[in-house]
């Protein structure tokens, strides 16, 4: 699935057929992100709404206003049952703009957990593993661009992916891969850099389009496949993960730019946003 500047995509990744029509979102300029969960629920979100729609028909299902909690809300991620999804956030309302993380209960939008003060100046993207131990959260500044993993249950700090020679904050995407043994990340950097969970030792360093920003990444079900998109491009690029190299491109007709690409678990489809 992947979400443009007021619209929804999902299609399908062989051929990159779309499923159905796109579906037109209320969130205007404001930076849209998506995820699909496990359940085949989409999410969209910008500014501190999130809505989510059926994956097989494009119904919508829900909508929740976070803005009692949510300031800017930058990213999701849904729980591996579908049963939470996690977010991260720009903090406004403090002078020094922190990053938190928060966990919300998928079916009636209540707050189940607050990982407060990750970073100053916030949060840009977040990760949930398919295993569920963790979450991965990358930051929104070249103040600090460590990739930051909680445990998902406790909340608790585990480590930072602190050797991140050369980027350049806005870490615009954040994924898991699906045995949960490795993380991607890219933004500003205008590189998509793959590591170890365990270790944090750099697996595979791939360069954007013409000096492009990465704008959103995500995991092939099988973990054989990275998807990507860029700012300047108005495609979906499929790279192989474990070499980094370029196996193919879904092109997208519209001349939007493509803020989110997310692959469904278990499924050969991929939402666009």
């Amino acid at each position: 699935a992947a979400v443009t500047t007021g619209y929804l995509y999902v299609l399908e990744t062989t051929a990159g057929a779309r499923i159905y029509d796109p579906i037109e979102i209320p969130y205007g300029n404001n930076h849209p992100t998506v995820t699909i969960s496990s359940l085949g629920v989409v999410a969209v979100t910008s500014g501190s709404g999130v809505r989510q729609y059926d994956l097989a028909t494009g119904a919508l299902i829900t909508e929740f206003d976070l803005g009692s909690y949510v300031y800017t809300l930058n990213d999701i991620c849904y729980s591996p049952d579908g049963k939470q999804f996690a977010t991260v956030e720009t903090d406004g309302t403090t002078v020094n703009n922190y990053g938190n993380i928060r966990f919300f209960d998928a079916t009636t939008g209540v707050q189940t957990m607050l990982i407060e003060k990750v970073c100053v100046d916030g949060l840009r993207s977040i990760g949930c593993s398919p295993d569920g131990a963790f979450v991965a959260a990358a930051p929104a500044s070249s103040i600090d661009v460590s990739v930051h993993l909680y445990n998902a249950t406790s909340g608790a700090l585990v480590r930072q992916l602190t050797d991140l020679t050369g980027l350049n904050g806005d870490m615009r995407c954040t994924a898991f891969s699906a045995d949960s043994q490795n993380v991607i990340s890219g933004g500003a950097s205008r590189e998509l850099r793959q590591y170890d969970v365990a270790t944090g030792t750099l697996v595979t360093e791939t360069l954007s389009t013409g000096g492009a920003w990465i704008q959103g990444c995500s995991y092939s079900h099988s973990s054989n496949t990275i998807a990507f998109t860029e700012d300047t491009e108005h495609a979906v690029r499929l790279i192989d993960a474990s070499t980094g190299r370029t196996t193919g491109t879904i092109a997208d007709p519209t001349s939007s730019t493509q803020y989110q690409v997310k692959f469904k678990p278990s499924a050969p489809f991929v939402s666009l946003g």
